[in-house]
């Protein structure tokens, strides 16, 4: 059956954390699971950009980091700008990467959708591709602002959606 878990909230609302805690109640109940996680990274306490991590391998790489952080680190490849950040091609071709090797998998994770995916651009194509060709369940973290579309998305393409919002108290 074709599920589709939207886990979502607002901004540092603890979607990620919680994603981590569903996932590890999977691999508890023997299942598998793969895909990928958007970790947040801090420099004095000011966020400066995400790096992807797959839940298979537990490799990461850089995918989004602050304009400041991109011109320190000398970053010249592709990019994607978004607002104060630039979000890094090299770090979709990994997360495509990830989400391939993550379609056998029982679950598959992919964080996060938001705005710019909505408008066709960051994770988009992934999002296609798995709402078009995976047969398991699908867990994606969603921006609050786009979870309705979302779903409305999934629904179309015959998936059973459903929401949940990170209760972490």
């Amino acid at each position: 059956m074709r599920s589709i878990i939207i886990i979502t909230g607002p901004v540092n609302s603890g979607k990620t954390t919680y994603l981590h805690r569903l996932v590890a109640n999977y691999k508890r109940k023997g299942r598998t699971v793969g895909g990928i996680t958007a970790e947040a990274l801090y420099e004095k306490g000011r966020k400066i950009g995400y790096d992807v991590c797959d839940l298979i391998s537990k490799e990461c790489y850089p995918l989004v980091r602050s304009s400041e952080a991109a011109v320190k680190m000398n970053l010249k490849e592709g990019v994607q700008h978004v607002g104060r950040f630039v979000l890094l091609e090299s770090g979709l071709d990994f997360t495509r990467r990830c989400i391939h090797a993550a379609a056998a998998a029982d679950l598959v994770c992919l964080d996060e959708v938001g705005p710019l995916e909505m408008a066709g651009r960051g994770h988009r194509q992934v999002l296609d591709m798995m709402l078009a060709d995976f047969e398991g369940t699908l867990v994606v973290v969603a921006r609050d602002t786009v979870a309705d579309a979302l779903k409305a998305m999934a629904e179309k393409q015959g998936w059973t959606a459903e929401k949940q919002y990170p209760k972490l108290s």
